[in-house]
């Protein structure tokens, strides 16, 4: 789903803060509906990005604003545990998404491969990084004529089995990623997607619909990479669920 990797960083404006704010914000809601439901060693909420405040005279105030601004957003339980620390603030807020995203899957990028959201689940991600070696590759053809050896996807579950909150989950730590590695044309796109998904209301009430025309989507980009067009986008997503309910 991305191209063009190693581009310098890139500083984000207030917009694009608020929008991976509202990512990060997603994803905590999720982990925070895990906790609820019971799970053992759900990781701890993401740190929202300070927006840049306006110059003060106090640097106390300041940057007392942004850590009240930061643990206003977080989920009720977690501001109990941040308030309950003993860490100092900057530890307490750090993020447990700290596994780089495994060089594995990085070598599908550069090769031009689909890339299933499954790779980008945090319990997958830890799999990659702890038994990498176990897992089997495949020989694949290149677009110069040569073979290159590649992980071999059969070894995880398809990813038409995600639940909304491990595509949720998937789509942030994905997110994450092309933000440093792909340019931000590619990461503004595919933030906008995904935020969009995640606000419509068949992400509740018709969710293999989403996860249908998102797979479909992101295989057509691979397929051939086009410009962003809001009609037919909304044209394909309201055409599976269609599809989707007849199913039923």
């Amino acid at each position: 789903m991305t191209s063009g990797f190693n581009s310098p960083p890139h500083v984000m404006s207030n917009d694009e803060i608020v929008a991976e704010n509202e990512l990060r914000t997603l994803r905590n809601e999720a982990l925070q509906t895990r906790q609820d439901d019971g799970e053992s060693s759900v990781p701890t909420d993401e740190p929202l990005i300070p927006l840049p405040s306006p110059p003060s005279s106090s640097n106390t105030g300041t940057h007392l604003h942004r850590v009240l601004a930061t643990f206003m957003q977080l989920s009720p339980a977690s501001q109990v545990k941040a308030s309950a620390a003993e860490l100092p603030a900057s530890e307490a807020f750090d993020s447990t998404y700290n596994l780089s995203i495994h060089h594995l899957v990085i070598e599908l990028a550069e090769a031009r491969q689909y890339l299933p959201l499954t790779l980008f689940t945090n319990k997958n991600n830890k799999h990659l990084h702890s038994e990498a070696y176990t897992l089997k590759r495949i020989k694949v053809p290149t677009s110069v004529g040569t073979n290159t050896h590649l992980l071999n996807l059969s070894q995880f579950k398809s990813e038409d089995t995600l639940d909304p909150l491990s595509w949720q989950e998937a789509w942030g730590c994905y997110l994450t990623w092309i933000m440093d590695v792909a340019p931000h044309e590619a990461h503004a796109r595919w933030s906008r997607h995904f935020l969009a998904l995640s606000k419509d209301e068949g992400l509740r009430d018709c969710f293999k619909a989403i996860l249908h025309f998102n797979i479909e989507t992101c295989h057509n980009y691979i397929l051939k990479p086009c410009q962003h067009n809001e009609e037919q986008w909304k044209h394909c997503l309201t055409k599976i669920k269609y599809e989707v309910l007849q199913e039923k």
